[in-house]
């Protein structure tokens, strides 16, 4: 008989012997109720079982896993627990039942088949990691109940087109929507007191600071920017062009990195600071035009602010002002020196 395999995230044990399969069963048959094998791609557990063994990653790992047991919420009072299906690869079908309350860290990591999912209203919380790499997803809402988006939680999701943040998120991880390759459709709800996508830019703006915290192929970036965050266009191979607007400050680490089809860039007079990879890894990055004196952050190792353009091969010309020329050599690394260009000052 075939069995699914329960054990966590990133374990080293992996084997696939009847001795192990015995283990595992024999552990579950511990419990007082009994457990239903069914073959490899999918289970039958009883309510009682589920309630002690849902705390872990219970699924993890359990490669053949097509349709997912069906969870009664009285055995998920918190949620889906952390790599509870972590690198199902498999699994196409789940049903998260209503009452269930959070996501949990890596829940779905790495759920590869599961190509569209809903939320139900219950969940307050989605958890770091909690959809990283489900490549099959091609779009997400995100209920009225949901307040917490965490880190990293849809980065990589490469078939992902459209993403709706409803007015009750008011907390969003870093790197949430990295890698989204194909998003062209972002939405923040009207009246969300902490986001916004105001002038239909296609972005997620932290209203306060206005800093664009997430981007994609079709972002406008309104006037009213003055922070590009870490990470906001990352990975993003079918950005051609963008237009940073006059009135935008600061370009963070990582903004544009590895946007492979970027060809040219401006930076405005107002940018002061721009933070070391912000543009690394844009190998089709032909031409770069400096507006003013624009900073190269050195952080906290001195190198680190040279990598602004690190791994760009394609790079021919850097445009600076007049008289900036020795300003930008002596934070450029030395290769790129030669590629600096003195424009001619306005008569």
């Amino acid at each position: 008989m075939k069995a699914c395999i329960i054990q966590p995230p990133y374990s080293r044990d992996v084997s696939h012997s009847d001795e192990y399969f015995e283990y595992k069963i024999n552990m579950l048959n511990k419990c007082d109720d009994s457990i239903d094998i069914i073959d490899a791609s999918g289970l039958i557990l009883s309510a009682k079982v589920l309630t002690r063994l849902c705390y872990g990653a219970m699924f993890a790992f359990c490669s053949n896993l097509i349709n997912a047991p069906k969870l009664p919420a009285t055995t998920l009072t918190e949620g889906c627990y952390m790599g509870m299906f972590y690198n199902c690869t498999s699994l196409s079908q789940i049903a998260i039942p209503e009452g269930v309350k959070r996501i949990g860290w890596r829940a779905f990591n790495n759920c590869d088949g599961l190509t569209n999912l809903t939320i139900p209203n219950s969940v307050t919380s989605i958890g770091d990691y909690a959809f990283l790499s489900c490549t099959g997803l091609t779009s997400i809402t995100i209920p009225a109940s949901v307040t917490e988006i965490g880190m990293a939680a849809f980065q990589d999701c490469t078939s992902l087109k459209s993403v709706t943040i409803s007015e009750s998120v008011t907390e969003i991880g870093c790197e949430a929507f990295k890698g989204c390759r194909l998003l062209d459709n972002i939405v923040v709800a009207e009246g969300n007191p902490k986001y916004d996508s105001r002038e239909g830019c296609n972005a997620i703006i932290e209203t306060a600071t206005n800093t664009l915290i997430a981007g994609c192929k079709a972002t406008v970036i309104p006037e009213s920017v003055t922070v590009i965050g870490r990470a906001a266009f990352s990975n993003y191979p079918r950005l051609n062009s963008i237009i940073i607007p006059e009135g935008v400050t600061e370009i963070k680490k990582n903004a544009f990195e590895g946007c492979i089809s970027l060809e040219s860039i401006t930076i405005p007079e107002s940018v002061t600071e721009i933070a070391s990879t912000a543009f690394s890894g844009c190998t089709s990055l032909e031409c770069v035009t400096f507006l003013s004196r624009t900073k190269i952050r050195e952080e906290v190792h001195s190198w680190l602010g040279k990598e602004v353009f690190l791994a760009n091969s394609s790079l021919k010309t850097i445009n600076v002002m007049s008289n900036c020329v020795d300003y930008y050599k002596d934070r450029l690394p030395e290769e790129l020196h030669n590629k600096i260009v003195e424009l001619e000052s306005e008569k």
